[in-house]
């Protein structure tokens, strides 16, 4: 199932289908919509970083706890560094038109540069019964352990 993920003020929205699910009841899990956004599953990447890294006889919870605070780190130090060269080529025609002459304006159109949207797929799995007439099968949405819908990026 395809759909439009969107992130919203208090969490991440879902449509599918003319339906639409939320982080905030409890069908979309907000660390798999912070994954699909960030383009990347920061606890994923500190596990196989550990998994890799630690020495027989250590723990990988140290490596795992050490990569992920460099990584926030190094977000915290990039974060604001998100525009392409495109991005930054039509700020610099913006202000030469006088487009970009007041800060309202210029925090909007810095605002509009930002991705608010994702194109997505619900997991699914093939759910077979039998029943009096024979047997059916459909797609049913994947959970995850925690009973969310499982996203991933298209």
């Amino acid at each position: 199932m395809e759909g439009k993920l969107i992130k919203v003020e208090n969490g991440y929205v879902l449509m599918v289908n003319n339906i639409m699910y939320a982080t905030d009841n409890d069908k979309l899990s907000l660390k798999n919509c912070e994954a699909i956004a960030n383009g990347y599953d920061l606890d994923e990447l500190a596990f196989n970083y550990a998994e890799s890294k630690t020495p027989i006889g250590h723990t990988w919870w140290t490596y795992t706890q050490h990569f992920k605070e460099g990584f926030q780190k190094a977000l915290e130090l990039l974060g604001d560094k998100k525009f392409s060269e495109g991005d930054l080529r039509e700020a610099i025609s913006q202000t030469r038109k006088g487009m970009l002459y007041n800060k309202k304006y210029e925090d909007e159109y810095i605002q509009s540069l930002q991705q608010t949207e994702w194109d997505v797929i619900v997991e699914t799995y093939i759910y077979s019964e039998m029943d009096g007439r024979g047997g059916f099968s459909e797609r049913r949405p994947k959970l995850d352990e925690e009973g969310c819908l499982i996203l991933k990026r298209v």
